[in-house]
């Protein structure tokens, strides 16, 4: 077995918090899936927008930002990398694990926020997916409905591939 261990700042940036699953003795994981990226779209044309219009006001207004015009640009971009990196790891840490015993859905609220929910395979009695509207089907996301014998049902939104999510419960049910 060969490991490699690769210890670059950017690997460690955008690895951290990794989700953790505890597996129960003799139980696999069958499949793992995230929601879909587009949680994250909404967000990088707002920072080029915003950087777009200091440009514009520094080159017509003749803007200087009172001889601080390198501080407020590098004030923006920082802050403006350190929202898309909680951003990302809040996404990459949104996550359905399907295995041979249960269904895991992590939903990471914020930064130091989640909630994981369990279900076993035994207590599902319906699973079903919804696509809502254009930009949804096109797009392939959509809301995936776990529901339980229970009062509870899981309710996951933004779900990518959710045919697919739903398509896997079934067989692990089986």
């Amino acid at each position: 077995t060969i490991i490699i261990v690769q210890n670059t700042f950017i690997n460690f940036l955008f690895s951290l918090p990794i989700m953790h699953i505890i597996i129960r003795p003799n139980e696999k994981i069958i499949k793992t899936f995230r929601t879909h990226k587009g949680s994250l779209n909404y967000f990088l044309p707002l920072i080029f927008l915003i950087i777009f219009g200091f440009i514009f006001f520094k080159i017509r207004l003749n803007l200087n930002f009172w001889g601080y015009w390198s501080w407020a640009m590098g004030a923006i971009l920082a802050v403006s990398f350190i929202i898309f990196w909680i951003k990302w790891t809040v996404w990459k840490n949104n996550e359905i694990a399907v295995t041979d015993q249960r269904v895991i859905y992590n939903n990471q609220k914020g930064l130091f926020s989640k909630v994981v929910t369990e279900i076993f395979l035994s207590d599902i009695h319906e699973v079903s997916y919804e696509l809502g509207g254009i930009g949804e089907t096109f797009s392939n996301y959509g809301t995936v409905r776990i529901k339980t014998g229970g009062s509870v049902d899981l309710i996951i939104k933004k779900v990518k591939n959710p045919q697919k999510v739903v398509e896997t419960i079934n067989n692990a049910r089986s």
